[in-house]
């Protein structure tokens, strides 16, 4: 919608009034980036609630006759639940664009964005904005002041809890999304006064909370209105809180040539008149594709709703988001470019209204009956010759991830052991993502964390289709034990003495998805093949003992590839060495993925080498190392196409037993895999 100040915004203050508009304006920046973030899990593990299966398919056809089960977006959806969730999917990425413009705005006002704040979750990592008894919409609206609640009952219609897809998440759904005008009317008169605040806000001090808005649509008109404010001595607010040093921040446009949004999702700082006009157009933006937006009411809902200039580019999608098939094949059609491009005609409130049509026709994991009674064909990829597929990486067999799936689901009943275990996976990796978030805009070198988001919707759907069950998202990561190298994995763990037992399993707190959230030596998974010599920072913490690597990041994913460089006897110069897993120097280097999967394979080796290197290191106490460790150069561990990522790891950590003195003997093989890592698909 275009918007205009309210009169009562474009009246000129008196300039004594400045300090608490200033404090007004940056209290709605950071509520924004609150409101933004809190959507992202619930709409998350609603979307991953829905049945399916998917193939891990990309150029290389590591994972050829495979299949997990875990929905995806699809090219052409040929059922009601294909579109159901093509449809969500396309709202949740939004809502990742809508955070993006979000942090970038509440930089440009003068403050550094919080992603872990208190307004949403525990200072542990748990979600408290969710729950069966939670009525409140983070800044926005109590349900119990409206129509969808009775008075002065206890249990909610429509808990602000996470869930499967259902009715009540859909009417959540839409009361979140939901426009000003029927806001207006869904309230209880005697409640009314409480929402829809005037600019400036009468008698607020910085003291006291934010009103209650009533729609995201009015917070994003307030802070439209605050940025109007002027004052009798001629100055301006805007001028006040304009910061031209913000860090900005772009992942969705971030390849220049293939812009996925043809307007700009990072302000241009070069003046506050052109910072001040983006400011607008992203509020405009976000409004617009539908958190909140004033609605005209047409024949047609879904007609052209929003914008062609707010809508994603598809040719550009459908070349950065490419489909192969199980043969390594590339497809004509993207499916994340057709999910995404197919619904974005649609505002959220349109695309929530229509889900909720369906939604008789939706499969969820929670209803259809599926978890606890899996059968090894339906771990095998469609068109296998012979109904089998050859495994020439040892992957465990349909039989060992059917018996997986069915013991996990049964171990469920046995204290919620594995359910616990489960959800703080999941919590897990969320925090492996809004930690991140954190530094994303306070240092322009740390990247976003985007294989922790994949991580994240991989974990959930896991919980969905293991066990018919919503994760608890409540559940906080106890802090990690001072002094001690928390491993990655199971078997691999470097605190191991002589005759000590290495069969442990990856302790819960280091589970995590993206490289960004490895906090000391030994936390690398998997996921991505990084480069030893960058990707983070280990100043701090007794000073650290790794020099301070280069800004940049040369990143391969297990899917895809990126690292340059010339490995194990490269193409000229030093050879290119990379993180072993479970092997990190330091904080912030290595992989992701922790715990690793039992699939997870390498890919091919860059520039078309057959093997490349990885450094091996070993951890020694030392008290002016960073969490009490440093690290020592061991020797190179090789690796090449196809090999199990669980395997080189524990090559690397014999290497690190092998290189102490005296010896550590560990077995010469590592242990069956845990039935959790099983469980785990491969991180993409």
């Amino acid at each position: 919608m275009s918007r205009t100040a309210s009169a009562a915004a474009l009246e000129p203050r008196d300039p004594k009034f400045k300090a608490t508009d200033m404090a007004a304006l940056r209290a709605i920046a950071q509520a924004a980036v609150d409101v933004e973030l809190f959507t992202i899990p619930l709409y998350m593990t609603s979307l991953y609630s829905i049945a399916g299966t998917h193939e891990i398919n990309d150029q290389y056809a590591l994972y050829q006759g495979w299949i997990w089960p875990g929905a995806g977006p699809v090219a052409v959806p040929n059922s009601p639940t294909e579109k159901a969730f093509n449809i969500l999917f396309s709202i949740f990425i939004e809502e990742m664009l809508h955070l993006q413009m979000a942090g970038n705005m509440a930089t440009a006002v003068g403050i550094s964005p919080s992603f872990t704040s208190t307004a949403l979750q525990t200072s542990d990592h748990g979600w408290k904005c969710y729950g069966e008894f939670n009525s409140v919409i983070p800044n926005i609206i109590d349900l119990r002041d409206t129509f969808l609640e009775e008075p002065h009952k206890c249990e909610l219609n429509v808990p602000v809890d996470i869930g499967p897809l259902d009715d009540k998440r859909l009417a959540l759904f839409l009361a979140i999304e939901q426009p000003d005008e029927d806001a207006r009317k869904a309230i209880r008169e005697e409640a009314k006064r409480k929402y829809f605040p005037s600019v400036p806000f009468d008698n607020w001090t910085a003291q006291q909370p934010l009103p209650l808005f009533g729609t995201i649509g009015h917070m994003y008109q307030c802070y439209y209105d605050y940025l109007h404010v002027t004052y009798t001595d001629g100055s301006k607010l805007w001028n006040a809180v304009f910061d031209a040093q913000a860090v900005q921040k772009d992942h969705f446009n971030q390849t220049a040539k293939l812009p996925q949004y043809a307007f700009s999702l990072a302000l241009d700082l070069s003046s506050p008149e052109t910072a001040f006009s983006e400011m607008c157009r992203m509020m405009d933006a976000i409004t617009d594709q539908g958190e909140g937006s004033e609605l005209v009411h047409r024949p047609n809902p879904l007609l052209q709703v929003v914008k062609d200039e707010y809508r994603s580019v598809k040719p550009n999608l459908e070349q950065l988001y490419v489909s192969y098939d199980n043969a390594g094949t590339k497809l004509p059609r993207s499916a994340a470019a057709n999910a995404r491009s197919d619904n974005d005609k649609g505002d959220h409130y349109e695309r929530f209204t229509l889900l909720n049509e369906m939604l008789p026709q939706i499969e969820t994991w929670a209803k259809n009956g599926k978890p606890g009674n899996w059968t090894a064909a339906d771990f095998i990829a469609p068109n296998a010759p012979g109904g089998a597929w050859p495994n020439p990486h040892g992957l465990p067999s349909p039989e060992d991830l059917a018996d997986a799936w069915n013991r996990i689901y049964s171990e469920n009943g046995a204290a919620d052991s594995s359910f616990t275990l489960f959800s703080q996976a999941c919590v897990g990796s969320i925090a492996g993502t809004t930690t991140v978030l954190e530094a994303y805009w306070q240092d322009p070198a740390v990247g976003f964390p985007g294989p922790a988001m994949g991580g994240t919707g991989n974990r959930l759907s896991t919980i969905w289709a293991a066990m018919g069950r919503k994760p608890d998202l409540s559940l906080g990561l106890e802090p990690m034990p001072k002094d001690t190298l928390a491993h990655s994995c199971q078997a691999i763990d470097y605190n191991i003495k002589q005759g000590g037992q290495v069969n442990a399993c990856a302790t819960v707190q280091t589970f995590h998805s993206c490289i960004g959230s490895n906090n000391c030596h030994a936390e690398g998974g998997c996921g991505f093949v990084n480069k030893v010599t960058g990707g983070g920072s280990c100043s701090g913490g007794g000073g650290g003992s790794c020099s301070t690597p280069a800004a940049s990041t040369a990143g391969e994913g297990v899917g895809g590839g990126g690292a340059g460089g010339g490995g194990v006897g490269g193409v000229c110069g030093a050879p290119v060495l990379y993180s072993g897993p479970g092997d990190n120097k330091c904080k912030s280097f290595g992989g992701c993925a922790v715990p690793i999967s039992a699939s997870q394979l390498y890919p091919p080796p860059p520039n078309g080498q057959p093997v490349a290197g990885m450094q091996g290191f070993d951890f020694v106490a030392d008290p002016s190392g960073f969490n009490g460790y440093s690290s020592v150069k061991t020797g190179i561990v090789t690796y090449k196409g196809g090999d199990k990522v669980d395997e080189v790891a524990y090559k690397a950590f014999q290497m690190a037993m092998a290189n102490r003195s005296p010896p550590v003997e560990v077995p010469e093989t590592m242990p069956t895999p845990s039935t959790l890592r099983i469980v785990f698909p491969p991180s993409t």
